[in-house]
């Protein structure tokens, strides 16, 4: 069967940025990105030049994202790719409904829009772990360097991390649920997405890189011209905090039950 699309499903901090980047250079994966991210949305609207004002249940504006979102995707060629949080997951959904309100499913309203579609699971496994690289990402502004460890990604001036027990766990606890909700999407949606974990990706992309471009049924020999456009920030200060965090979280379960 020929695959039209792919949309990787996936939550911050899951070496999402990684993985698209190595997708996009091998020329057969399109150009994945987070079109559909609701705090960027009027940015993608501009980016993309949409004429329409953002409205999500205005039909012109849903028909104009995604035509070109879709050629966005696509990078010139003809497969579709996109990263999805499922935080996003409601104004994807939204948009492709306005537009086939018939359609009995999830899953119908995004064949209707991006035809054939194979799903990726990214998951990072270790919450706590992923939690930290997006707190300390905040506070720091850095969200990612390049391998030569020059940020490619700095939001605002750069700040000194500091551990802050109450965000890290309200973090844990977001990704936690965010995990189940990807998990009960998928299969209430009756998918079978290729699972890809973030240990694997960071370890050893290009071995990762040929089993996801299998999956998408383009030529897994690709993968061979990707290089990593970003590293892995996690360092020591990232293992003491997960420590800390761990001694931290056990002692407030302990007092609360006492």
């Amino acid at each position: 069967m020929t695959n039209d699309s792919y949309i990787i499903c996936t939550n911050p901090r899951s070496g999402s940025t990684l993985l698209c980047g190595l997708l996009a250079q091998t020329g057969v994966a399109g150009h994945p990105d987070s079109f559909f991210r609701g705090p960027s949305r009027q940015w993608w609207a501009d980016h993309l030049q949409v004429p329409q004002a953002v409205n999500l249940t205005d039909s012109a504006f849903c028909a104009a994202f995604l035509s070109a979102a879709l050629a966005e995707g696509k990078g010139g060629g003809d497969f579709f790719g996109c990263r999805l949080m499922h935080e996003s997951l409601p104004d994807l959904m939204a948009m492709t409904a306005c537009l086939h309100p018939d359609a009995k499913d999830d899953c119908a309203r995004i064949k209707a829009v991006f035809g054939q579609t194979v799903f990726v699971h990214l998951i990072r496994e270790d919450k706590v772990d992923q939690a930290i690289s997006y707190v300390r990402a905040e506070q720091t502004g850095t969200w990612h360097v390049g391998p030569n460890g020059e940020a490619v990604e700095q939001k605002g001036p750069p700040q000194p991390p500091r551990y802050d027990f109450a965000r890290i766990h309200q973090k844990v606890v977001e990704f936690e649920a965010y995990e189940v909700a990807w998990t009960r999407w998928l299969e209430q949606n009756d998918i079978s997405p290729l699972k890809v974990r973030y240990s694997d990706l960071a370890d050893n992309p290009k071995h990762e890189l040929r089993r996801i471009l299998a999956h998408l049924n383009q030529p897994a020999k690709a993968a061979e011209r990707a290089i990593p456009g970003v590293r892995k920030l996690a360092d020591e200060l990232n293992e003491r905090w997960a420590a800390q965090y761990r001694g931290d979280r056990e002692k407030y379960a302990t007092h609360s039950l006492s």
